[in-house]
Order: C-alpha cells, then sequence, then structure tokens
C-alpha cells in the first residue's frame, strides 16, 4: 500500500507513521499546484 504527502506536512506524516507507513522517497515537479510543480514524498506499508 501506498500513501503520498506533500514535503512538510508534519500532521500527515505523524498520522503515516503511526499507522506503520515508512517513508521511500522524493518526487520532483510531480504535482501540478497554482501554476507550479510541487515535490511529493511516498511512504508505503508493507503487508506481509
Amino acid at each position: 500500500m501506498v500513501a503520498e504527502t506533500f514535503p512538510g506536512n508534519r500532521a500527515s506524516e505523524r498520522v503515516l507513521a503511526k499507522l506503520g507507513f515508512v517513508p521511500q522517497g522524493q518526487v520532483e515537479r510531480h504535482y501540478p499546484l497554482r501554476g507550479g510543480w510541487r515535490r511529493l514524498m511516498f511512504h508505503s506499508l508493507n503487508i506481509v
């Protein structure tokens, strides 16, 4: 399972961490917003 957040969104990162998600990395220029591009942080949840 994968979740995405904007880097620096501490509240969302805390919620995902409590659920067991692990940060995997960032993607540059991935999300168009207000005439520019934003980075996204990807988090994954490994279910075995």
